[in-house]
């Protein structure tokens, strides 16, 4: 892994039947960062999202240690770019010691109304490949107006928006027609005055989301190949078309 054990890689590792793998390799962009550069380049992105991981710089868990590895990584990686760091923090109701299967009281999805939020989905939205992912475009112009007017936001960077695909497929319409619909309705959210500085694609390459079964990148990944391999999809011409052009519905890629 070249790096120390997380919580999820300790997870993972006691209970392997959980998910589909585990994120020891994954993508290897430890290694592949130059390919992950050139990536970045042939899209057309002028700026690139991705975590630091703790357990990489610090893979004791603890501030006496910084691994010289890691280090040299991530500055590799950022070295004479524009990169974006996001804080993102996600609500857990509940964190203990169990067993797959176990009944841990209610979950973060069912037990969503304690934190105050209702989950509604219209029956006619389309429906992703799992069954919490509805696809609601205009609920994105929506929001940003929504969070411009609450908060009296100057400026809203979406640091996340893509498709989930269950299929590895290079011709990947649905992601195409996803990401031409969301950013029609950016575009139109900006129109109605909302600030909208950057947008980020989630995600440049397949990797471990959810498992391996999630594809969710510009990019496939072939993770039987000990290279990785990295093969361009439609939705990556698509989107560099985007960039090009600042047309949502530009021809010819």
């Amino acid at each position: 892994m070249n790096r120390g054990e997380s919580n999820w890689d300790r997870y993972l590792h006691l209970f392997p039947d959980t998910i589909d793998g585990n994120g020891d390799v994954a993508c290897d962009s430890y290694h592949l960062w130059r390919r992950d550069v050139q990536m970045c380049e042939e899209v057309g992105l002028d700026m690139y999202r991705f975590s630091i991981a703790w357990s990489r710089l610090l893979p004791t868990g603890l501030p006496n240690y910084i691994s010289e590895d890691g280090k040299n990584y991530y500055n590799n990686l950022i070295d004479g770019t524009f990169d974006f760091y996001a804080l993102n923090h996600y609500s857990s109701l509940l964190v203990r010691k169990a067993k797959p299967g176990e009944a841990i009281g209610k979950t973060l999805v069912d037990g969503i109304e304690e934190l105050g939020i209702v989950l509604e989905a219209d029956p006619s939205w389309e429906k992703g490949d799992i069954k919490w992912l509805t696809v609601h475009p205009e609920g994105l112009r929506q929001q940003l107006n929504y969070l411009k007017n609450t908060y009296n936001l100057s400026e809203i960077m979406i640091t996340e928006n893509g498709f989930f695909s269950s299929n590895a497929s290079l011709n990947d319409v649905r992601t195409v027609n996803y990401t031409r619909k969301y950013l029609e309705q950016v575009a139109l959210a900006i129109q109605d005055g909302v600030n909208v500085t950057a947008y980020f694609h989630w995600s440049l390459m397949d990797n471990f989301d959810k498992g391996y079964d999630a594809k969710f990148g510009l990019y496939a990944v072939d993770f039987t190949d000990t290279n990785r391999t990295r093969t361009p999809r439609l939705s990556s011409r698509y989107y560099s078309k985007v960039i090009k052009t600042h047309c949502t519905d530009p021809e010819d890629y």
